[in-house]
C-alpha cells in the first residue's frame, strides 16, 4: 500500500495544487524548493482579484479576422515583452534582444545544416551570465509541433530545439512564447528536462487564479532578479533537483512493498490454479526459491524501464498504444474501477494479462511500421527466462498495488523522467539482497536496523514456533534471527505471552504494519534479507559524490592525454567496476566519457553516423557519445546476478537510445 504523509505543511500543499494543475513534464521545479526559499503562494486577496482584472482585460484575441464572439477564438499576448512589463513587473531593458547577446547565445549545427538561435536573452541577476534563452514562436504555433521545414534535415519541434540549444550554450533554462501560451523549460546539461506550460487564457478565469499566482511566483520580477542569492528562480531550479532525492528515498520503500505485493499476487494465483492441471508454481519455491525471486524482480524493473520510456515519450503516441497499453492508462483504469467495485478487486482480473501482452510486444517489436516499437530483445523483456510470470490470475487488485505503489508518492503522481538515473537505480538496488522462504506455521515482519545498516528491514517471524519456544528464550531468539530487540516492557510481556495474541501484542512495537496488516497464514511465502542485506542497506549516492570520484580515478589517464584525449584514446579506454551494484558509478563514468568525446569530436569533426546519411542523424552527439561509451568502455562485475541486470538498465536510461536494443 502506498505511504500517506501524516501531516502536509499547508504551503507546501498550495505548491503542489496549482502544480498539479499544470501537470508539469518532468521536473521543472519541486514544491520542498519553493517553500524552502520562502515563497509564499497567493491564493486570494483584493489584490489578486485586481491583478486578475487588469490580465483579463488585457487578453486579447491573437487572429484579428477571427469571429470575437467565438470561445474558441485563440487568446493571449501579441507581445511577450507586454506579458512580462505589464503583469510580471520587468523592466525593458530585462529582455535582451541586441544583435551581440543573440549571436553569443547561437549555435551552428554543421551537421543539420541548422542554426539554433534564441530570440532574446535574460541576463543572470548579478549581470554575470545568462539564466534564460528565449524562444519567441509566430502566433499560435505549437511548441511540438515538428517543423516541415524541407530545408532543413532536422524535423524538431521548438521545444527539442531550445532544450538542444540550452545544452549546447550550458544555459539550463529558457522560455518558449506563442503568444497563447508560455513555457518555461528546463535541460540541464547532461540531465533529464522537463517543462511547464502556462495557457495564457486559462488564467483569466476565476479558476487560473492560482496559476496566476503561481505565474508570477516563477517569473515576477522579484524571484528572477531582485531576492538575495539563494532565493531566486535559477537557485530554486537548482535545489528542485536536490529533492528529487527524498522522493527517492521514499520511492525506495515503497517499491520494496509493491515486491510483497507481487509475491501475495503469485502466491494467490498459486492456490486460484489448483483447479488446472497443475499448480501455478507447483514447488518452484522449494526447487529454485532464486528463480521465483529473479522472475518479481525483474517484473519491477519492466516496469521501471516502461515508466521511465512513457516519461520520455519513447513508446508510441497513437490512441491505441495510449488506451490499451500505457501504463498510466491501466492505473487509471483501475483507479476507476476499485471506486466502483471496491470489494471486488481480488476477484476481477485482466490487466495483468494486458502487462504481458506489453512486455512481449517490448521484446519483440511491432505495429503498423517497422518504427512503430523496435524490438528491443534483452534479457530483462525475455518471455522464455520466466515464462511462469504469464498467468492469468493475477488480480487487478495486486496490480493496482503494484503500480500504486510505483506512481504515487506522498499522494501525488511522481515522474520518473525528472528522477536521476542513479536515483532510480538506487531505489531498485534496495530490492536487492532478498531469499524467498516458505514459513512452516503463521507468521508476522518485524522491523529491525543492524549496526552501520543504512536502513530498516524486516524479518518475517513464525509464531508458531516462537510460542512453542520456552519463554526465557525468546528474546534472545529474536535478537539473533530477526535482529530485532524490544523495548523493556514488550521484552517482559513476550516472556510470559502464552496465545498468538498475546504474543502479537507484546511483538506490538517492532511489527511492520504497512508489509503485515496482520499474522499471515501458514505456509506463506516471504521475503527474508540475506546476511549481506542485514549488513548493509541501498542509499542513493548523488552526483556530488559519484562525478569527483570519477574525475580523480580517471586523472593519470588524463595527464598521459595532456587533459586532451582523441575520440580514438577515448573509445580504447576500458573501465570496469568489480563491485558494481546498480551501476551508479558506471553511468558517472558514461556521462563523463562521454562528454570528453563530444569535445574530441569538436577538434577532429563528427563522426559519420550524425552526418547526413548516418542512422545517428539529428541526434545530440552527446546522446550518441554516451552509447558508444556503454557499447564500447565500460564494464561491471556483481556477485548479485540481478543488480547486473539492473546496472544494464541503467546504462540504456542514461543514453536514451530510442531506437536501438538493449
Amino acid at each position: 500500500m502506498a505511504r500517506r504523509s501524516p501531516s502536509m505543511d499547508p504551503e507546501l500543499k498550495a505548491h503542489q495544487e496549482w502544480l498539479g494543475y499544470l501537470q508539469p513534464v518532468g521536473l521543472v521545479v519541486a514544491p520542498a524548493a519553493m517553500q524552502d526559499a520562502g515563497w509564499v503562494v497567493t491564493r486570494s486577496g483584493s489584490e489578486l482579484i485586481e491583478r486578475q482584472v487588469r490580465y483579463r482585460a488585457a487578453i486579447e484575441p491573437l487572429d484579428e479576422t477571427a469571429d470575437l464572439e467565438d470561445s474558441d477564438t485563440e487568446r493571449g499576448f501579441r507581445s511577450l515583452m507586454d506579458l512580462l512589463t505589464e503583469h510580471l513587473g520587468w523592466d525593458d531593458d530585462q529582455l535582451d534582444r541586441s544583435p551581440e547577446a543573440i549571436q553569443a547565445h547561437s549555435k551552428e549545427l554543421p551537421e543539420l545544416g541548422d542554426t539554433l538561435t534564441p530570440t532574446a536573452v535574460v541576463p543572470a541577476a548579478n549581470s554575470e551570465g545568462t539564466q534564460l534563452l528565449v524562444m519567441e514562436l509566430p502566433l499560435t504555433i505549437g511548441f511540438d509541433q515538428k517543423n516541415s521545414d524541407a530545408d532543413h534535415l532536422w524535423r524538431a519541434s521548438a521545444q527539442e530545439r531550445l532544450e538542444r540549444l540550452l545544452r549546447e550554450t550550458g544555459v539550463e533554462a529558457g522560455l518558449l512564447f506563442n503568444g497563447s501560451q508560455l513555457r518555461l523549460v528546463v535541460a540541464p546539461k547532461g540531465e533529464s528536462s522537463g517543462h511547464l506550460t502556462f495557457r495564457l487564457t486559462e488564467l483569466a478565469d476565476v479558476s487560473g487564479r492560482l496559476m496566476l499566482s503561481g505565474l508570477d511566483l516563477l517569473l515576477g520580477q522579484s524571484h528572477v532578479f531582485l531576492d538575495p542569492d539563494g532565493y531566486r528562480l535559477s537557485d530554486v531550479l537548482k535545489k528542485s533537483r536536490n529533492f528529487q532525492a527524498v522522493v527517492s528515498n521514499v520511492l525506495a520503500d515503497q517499491v520494496l512493498a509493491a515486491l510483497w505485493d507481487l509475491l501475495r499476487g503469485f502466491q494467490q494465483a498459486d492456490e486460484l490454479s489448483q483447479h488446472q492441471d497443475k499448480r501455478l508454481l507447483g514447488d518452484l519455491p522449494e526447487r529454485d526459491a532464486q528463480q521465483l525471486y529473479g522472475g518479481l524482480i525483474t517484473m519491477l524493473m519492466r516496469l521501471v524501464f516502461l515508466l521511465y520510456a512513457e516519461d520520455e515519450a519513447l513508446m508510441p503516441s497513437d490512441a491505441v498504444y495510449e488506451q490499451n497499453y500505457k501504463l498510466s492508462a491501466i492505473f487509471e483504469q483501475l483507479q476507476q474501477d476499485e471506486s466502483e467495485y471496491p470489494d471486488t478487486m481480488e476477484q476481477r482480473f485482466g490487466s495483468w494479462a494486458g502487462l504481458m501482452s506489453l512486455c512481449r510486444l517490448v521484446f519483440d517489436g511491432g505495429g503498423p511500421t517497422v518504427d512503430y516499437l523496435p524490438a528491443r530483445h534483452g534479457q530483462l523483456f525475455d518471455p522464455d527466462v520466466y515464462p511462469w510470470l504469464e498467468t492469468p490470475w493475477i488480480s487487478d487488485g495486486v496490480v493496482l498495488a503494484v503500480l500504486r505503489n510505483l506512481l504515487i508518492v506522498h499522494g501525488d503522481r511522481i515522474s520518473y523522467r525528472a528522477l536521476d538515473v542513479e536515483q532510480i537505480g538506487s531505489v531498485y538496488e534496495g530490492i536487492m539482497g532478498y531469499a524467498v522462504q516458505r514459513i512452516p506455521g503463521r507468521c508476522i515482519g518485524l522491523k529491525s536496523k543492524p549496526q552501520g545498516a543504512k536502513k530498516q528491514i524486516t524479518t518475517a517471524v513464525d509464531l508458531d514456533a516462537l510460542l512453542a519456544m520456552p519463554g526465557a528464550k525468546r528474546k534472545k531468539w529474536l535478537e539473533d534471527e530477526a535482529g530485532t530487540s524490544l523495548p523493556t516492557k514488550a521484552a517482559s510481556a513476550l516472556k510470559v505471552a502464552d496465545s498468538e495474541d498475546a504474543l502479537i501484542e507484546s511483538l506490538a512495537p517492532r511489527i511492520n504494519r504497512e508489509l503485515f496488516d496482520g499474522p499471515q497464514s501458514e505456509r506463506s511465502l516471504v521475503f527474508q534479507p540475506t546476511e549481506e542485506r542485514r549488513r548493509s542497506g541501498s542509499h542513493y549516492t548523488p552526483r556530488s559524490l559519484t562525478r569527483p570520484i570519477v574525475e580523480e580515478a580517471l586523472r593519470p589517464w588524463m595527464e598521459r592525454c595532456d587533459h586532451k584525449p582523441t575520440a580514438e584514446q577515448i573509445l580504447d579506454l576500458k573501465i570496469c567496476d568489480p563491485a558494481m551494484g546498480s551501476g551508479a558509478f558506471l553511468v558517472e563514468s558514461c556521462r563523463y566519457l562521454a562528454e570528453l568525446l563530444e569535445h574530441a569530436w569538436t577538434r577532429e569533426g563528427l563522426p559519420d553516423a550524425l552526418k547526413s546519411g548516418g542512422h545517428a542523424l539529428g541526434e545530440e552527439p552527446l546522446v550518441y557519445a554516451r552509447r558508444l561509451i556503454a557499447q564500447s568502455c565500460l564494464y561491471g562485475v556483481d556477485k548479485n546476478p540481478f543488480a547486473v541486470n539492473l546496472a544494464r538498465l541503467s546504462l540504456w536510461l542514461v543514453s536514451l537510445s530510442k531506437d536501438a536494443p538493449f
